[in-house]
């Protein structure tokens, strides 16, 4: 929790000063005309700052707290009413600091402020991170191509395990496995796009990906997570789960699926290929394979040991694929 990386802290940074300045014209807008404007100008901005900065932190613990194992109905309402009770925290602040007594147009402002923001990070989490705004502004109305990176997670002995363990245990497990790999995704940028059964497919834009190898660090971050957790799952299942991961990027065709569900959807070489890596990963028992296309697009940021696996002709290629299993951590 908190642990913000350059980029998040820079997104974090360009959200905020857009929320104050919001929020001061806003105030001013609100305000009688005249001096006082340029005193509400800086109250507003004084409230987005605080209001913003209180969000921020009843998010991270929110979202990484036991709260969000509890049901969808009850988490929201707790939700809520910790975001209302931020911003209003914010307001209060603010009026003491100017000296001010807050109408109650703008206490019920900041109540609708909770609100809209509560909901929007609660249907942001539904969707995947970033794919809401894509559906609002119609961004992938008509499909379009562009350059992604891939990682596929897929747990090891599947099988067997949900024999062992049964169905309803066999879920259980899967739930707490994708929630201890969540923060780590969500630390490097990744944008989970799909749980299939046992398998997660997490998902970057390729300047973000390639960014300081953040999908390369995700990966490593991953396993390194399942490894913390190892004590807590043969505790309470009697098994250390492993996850096999595949890492791979290149141009796929983007678009919205419309019909009695609408959703985002990928489509393409990359996204073939990155699926075979991860099978080459499970049959060479490797933990994390990555091709070379995309280790040489990481540039100096990717510097880890390797084991190179060789040229694979992998379904659907016409050329051959060179991949590496990833053996050590970043430097």
């Amino acid at each position: 929790m908190f642990q913000f990386t350059a980029r998040q802290w820079r997104t974090i940074l360009r959200a905020g000063v857009t929320v104050a300045f919001i929020s001061a014209a806003i105030s001013t807008l609100a305000s009688d005309a005249g001096g006082q404007r340029y005193f509400a100008a800086l109250f507003g901005l004084v409230v987005g700052v605080l209001a913003f900065a209180l969000v921020v932190v009843v998010r991270e613990w929110v979202w990484n707290s036991r709260l969000a194992e509890l049901r969808f109905s009850v988490f929201s309402i707790i939700n809520l009413g910790l975001n209302a009770l931020a911003i209003l925290t914010a307001v209060q602040l603010s009026a003491a600091l100017f000296g001010i007594q807050p109408r109650a147009r703008t206490l019920i402002a900041a109540g609708l402020i909770a609100v809209g923001f509560t909901a929007w990070f609660t249907v942001d989490s539904f969707f995947g991170k970033g794919v809401l705004i894509g559906l609002l502004t119609g961004k992938y109305h008509h499909p379009r191509y562009e350059n992604r990176i891939f990682l596929f997670a897929d747990l090891a002995d599947s099988t067997p395990l949900a024999q062992s363990l049964g169905d309803l245990r066999y879920h259980t497990l899967l739930n707490e496995l994708f929630k201890t790999v969540g923060p780590s995704i969500e630390r490097y940028s990744g944008s989970v796009h799909r749980y299939l059964g046992d398998e997660v497919i997490v998902t970057w834009t390729w300047e973000a990906g390639i960014q300081d190898a953040a999908c390369l660090r995700c990966a490593i971050a991953i396993l390194d997570a399942i490894r913390n957790a190892e004590t807590h799952f043969r505790d309470e299942y009697g098994v250390a789960p492993r996850l096999r991961i595949g890492l791979h990027g290149g141009e796929v065709v983007t678009g919205e699926m419309s019909g009695i569900k609408r959703e985002i959807v990928f489509s393409g070489d990359a996204v073939n290929t990155t699926a075979r890596i991860q099978s080459v990963a499970s049959e060479r028992d490797r933990s994390l394979v990555i091709s070379e296309d995309l280790l040489g697009a990481l540039g100096p940021g990717s510097d880890v040991s390797l084991e190179p696996l060789g040229s694979f002709q992998l379904k659907g290629r016409v050329d051959r694929t060179e991949l590496f299993a990833v053996t050590g951590p970043l430097a």
